[in-house]
């Protein structure tokens, strides 16, 4: 994107808030390889996980967001996913 190749120093951005099993397409991205995918999730959780992997390393993500995923089953890939991201960047 922009002639970008070595990602970016900040994401930020507004996920939209959508239960993946409500779009038409939704059995697609269980073949993206999506580690924060769940037929349950809601799509913000896949866009929090493109927006880290566009990241420089030491960049910023920011999003608005729900806290849902920090309590409910489907979050836990993301609680996983984001736990293993920051032993990474530690």
């Amino acid at each position: 994107m922009f002639g970008v190749k070595d990602g970016f120093d900040i994401v930020i951005g507004n996920p939209p808030y959508v239960q993946l099993q409500k779009l038409l397409n939704s059995k697609q991205y269980a073949t993206c390889g999506y580690e924060t995918y769940s037929k349950s999730s809601d799509l913000y959780c896949l866009f929090y996980e493109k927006g880290i992997q566009l990241l420089k390393p030491n960049g910023v993500l920011n999003f608005i967001t729900s806290n849902s995923w920090m309590r409910t089953k489907y979050g836990f890939a993301m609680r996983k996913y984001l736990q293993i991201i920051q032993i990474l960047f530690n």
